[in-house]
């Protein structure tokens, strides 16, 4: 696997992070490529009953990496461009979000997949392709979770919503302070792992 992703376990918690906190954890083709091989390994891993999927530094995920997309012209990513849990990856064990920071565009479909979400305050969530004249055809899942004129706003206007706003609104299972998403994580996820 790839050093841009990491895989930790402990306590039947899988921590996967994405980590290229230099560029705000964007996605390029070798964190891609890592998706695709740690959601297999967690699903075959009999030590890890969950599952966290966090980003170092202090964003989650800002999306596509735009220099690699630019490099290589890039407009239109093809189908199975992204492992997608419940689309082209099956997962059958629970999944939790830990964001912090920036949760843009690909990130937000990142935080979109999982099964619950913990952001801290930090927490922005925005689907940021209109401002640059691209479709954003991953958001459609968003109308379950989200009421359908806060879905037409976000992606018409682009602009983001915080973790109080997104917890307001039923998104975010719970706020925690800033630095504290994947902590809170944990808490729910030992929680979880109860039962």
């Amino acid at each position: 696997m790839s050093p841009e992703l990491l895989y930790d376990v402990a306590d039947g918690i899988a921590v996967i992070t994405l980590n290229r906190p230099e560029r705000k954890n964007a996605l390029n083709r070798a964190v891609r490529q890592a998706l695709f091989e740690v959601w297999p390994r967690f699903e075959a891993d009999d030590s890890a009953q969950i599952a966290i999927l966090a980003g170092a530094g202090d964003s989650f995920c800002a999306g596509m990496d735009l220099v690699e997309a630019a490099e290589t012209q890039l407009r239109i990513p093809p189908k199975n461009f992204m492992p997608v849990l419940g689309d082209n990856i099956d997962v059958s064990k629970p999944v939790i979000a830990a964001v912090q920071g920036y949760a843009y565009a690909g990130g937000w479909l990142l935080a979109q997949m999982c099964d619950l979400c913990v952001a801290d305050e930090s927490a922005r969530f925005a689907i940021t392709e209109g401002r640059v004249g691209r479709g954003m055809p991953w958001a459609s899942p968003l109308i379950h979770m989200l009421p359908q004129r806060i879905v037409m706003e976000v992606a018409m206007t682009g602009d983001p919503l915080s973790a109080q706003r997104a917890y307001e609104l039923g998104y975010v299972n719970r706020v925690m302070p800033n630095g504290q998403a994947l902590q809170g994580a944990k808490e729910l996820a030992a929680r979880v792992l109860v039962n």
